[in-house]
């Protein structure tokens, strides 16, 4: 038969406190020991990796506008043919160009010099030679007007044209199939008011 037997035995203080710091010491030491061998992982937090990520991000966008600007920097801009705006002097020359003779009753046009007009010294020629032009009826070319910036002229002889009667018959059937001139001033349309055959007012 057995029996349990306690005995009331006294406690050493200084024995507790040193048993306690024994194992405190002998678990901070089986931690540092899985630290070092790498058993222990603690993961970055998610908001810290974003944090990383934007910063990265930032710096290749920084880097990216400082090539742009620098490329910006070495090139050069330019005008498209016929848009780059051009201040005239007082007194300059300005060019008038004619194109096709067109008339409202019929889709037919025609080449200005197809006339009996004053002709340019020299012959007329093609102010430009595009493609698009020919497929549109348009045939733009040199005229021999001569009209200078904020410079007023009355009455100027051109020239002086004898018409056969085979002129004066072409001249008139364009007059009565109702075609008119478009001329070209600073690359813009010349209008005019005339009157049509009822007598009633009429812009070209």
């Amino acid at each position: 038969r057995c029996e349990s037997i306690t005995a009331d035995l006294p406690v050493d203080p200084a024995a507790v406190t040193a048993t306690a710091t024994t194992a405190a010491t002998a678990t901070s030491s089986s931690r540092t020991s899985e630290v070092t061998t790498g058993r222990i992982y603690s993961p970055k937090p998610i908001h810290q990796e974003k944090q990383i990520a934007m910063t990265k991000l930032r710096s290749i966008m920084a880097k990216a506008s400082v090539l742009t600007m620098a490329i910006l920097k070495t090139c050069h801009g330019f005008y498209v043919p016929g848009v780059r705006p051009h201040e005239f002097e007082p007194g300059e020359d300005v060019p008038m160009k004619v194109n096709a003779l067109t008339s409202i009753h019929t889709q037919l046009p025609k080449d200005y010099y197809r006339l009996p007009f004053c002709r340019p010294t020299g012959g007329p020629k093609m102010a430009s030679e595009n493609l698009g032009e020919f497929l549109t009826g348009n045939k733009i070319q040199n005229s021999a007007y001569s009209i200078n910036m904020l410079r007023e002229v009355y009455c100027q002889v051109l020239c002086q044209v004898t018409l056969s009667k085979v002129e004066a018959h072409t001249l008139a059937t364009h007059i009565k199939y109702g075609y008119h001139n478009n001329w070209i001033i600073d690359n813009l349309p010349g209008a005019s008011i005339g009157l049509t055959g009822s007598g009633q007012q009429q812009t070209h």
